[in-house]
């Protein structure tokens, strides 16, 4: 964990949130739970690669007071959860992760995902669809690359100096951030580990998601994909419209890239919290 990410902890710790850790199959998993002031659904924050639990800091702050509360877990091999002893791979950082799903909340919470928590977003809601009370997917990973648009993947995070990681910081974040330099230094210390160099080798296009996943999704879905995405190809966009179920809902918002909870953080907390506003009454199971 990085030290900005190390104090974006600290911070949520302030609010009342509890850091924890639940064990898994491929080990610790860390967990952050901040208590929410609202009436509107609990929610749960999954994170991209490469990135953490602590990164959400920006929407928690934003949305904490409507909600009844957030989760945020760091994958295996992320922020302060462990690595596998057998190593990173695509299927034991999901096994992992699923595992560490079934051990937070109490009720059905609302999964927001962004990059890579969108395609695990997607994963639990087909393994548990009675915990997942509806989908907010922002540029969600997932869609379809064959072997050599996933050389095409590994090349961009090939960050092999500053310069590197401050050109992908820009490519992802899109309308600039004041913190650029310690960003990319963060970011370039992250790409550099082991364990996730060996993740990004590790991804076949059978880890991606199949098209029946999308539509078997019962519940309340939005998509969110920014007109400024530079990360994902356009092409993975089309994949999501041409197979999430009819009932399912996808926006374009302009001036928005990759990381848009950051950079738009405002903006995405009141769509989001429109969204939640706006959810049919939940059932409890008889």
């Amino acid at each position: 964990m990085t030290l900005a990410d190390s104090f974006q902890v600290q911070v949520l710790r302030a609010m009342g949130g509890q850091s924890r850790f639940v064990r898994t199959v491929v080990g610790r998993a860390h967990v952050i739970e901040v208590p929410g002031k609202g009436a509107l659904p609990p929610v749960l924050l999954l994170h991209g690669i490469t990135a953490s639990a602590a990164d959400w800091y920006p929407l928690i702050r934003r949305i904490r007071a409507e909600v009844r509360g957030l989760v945020a877990v760091d994958m295996p091999g992320h922020g302060l959860s462990e690595v596998p002893s057998a190593g990173l791979t695509s299927e034991a950082m999901h096994r992992g992760l699923l595992h560490a799903l079934q051990q937070v909340g109490d009720e059905p919470m609302v999964v927001v995902g962004s990059s890579m928590g969108g395609l695990a977003a997607v994963r639990w809601a087909n393994v548990a669809p009675e915990r997942v009370r509806a989908l907010f997917l922002l540029s969600p990973a997932g869609g379809p690359w064959d072997d050599a648009g996933l050389q095409g993947l590994r090349r961009t995070f090939d960050l092999r100096d500053f310069s590197d990681a401050a050109a992908f910081i820009d490519r992802a974040f899109r309308a600039g951030h004041p913190l650029r330099p310690l960003m990319a230094w963060g970011l370039r210390e992250r790409t550099l580990r082991l364990h996730v160099r060996q993740l990004l080798a590790d991804l076949r296009p059978a880890d991606l998601l199949h098209p029946v996943e999308l539509r078997d999704l019962s519940m309340p879905v939005l998509l969110s994909w920014g007109q400024q995405e530079a990360v994902l190809p356009r092409e993975h966009l089309a994949f999501w419209r041409r197979h999430l179920p009819g009932h399912a809902a996808v926006e374009e918002p302009l001036g928005q890239g990759h990381v848009p909870f950051v950079t738009h953080a405002d903006e995405v907390a009141r769509r989001l919290l429109a969204f939640l506003a706006d959810l049919p009454p939940h059932r409890l199971a008889a």
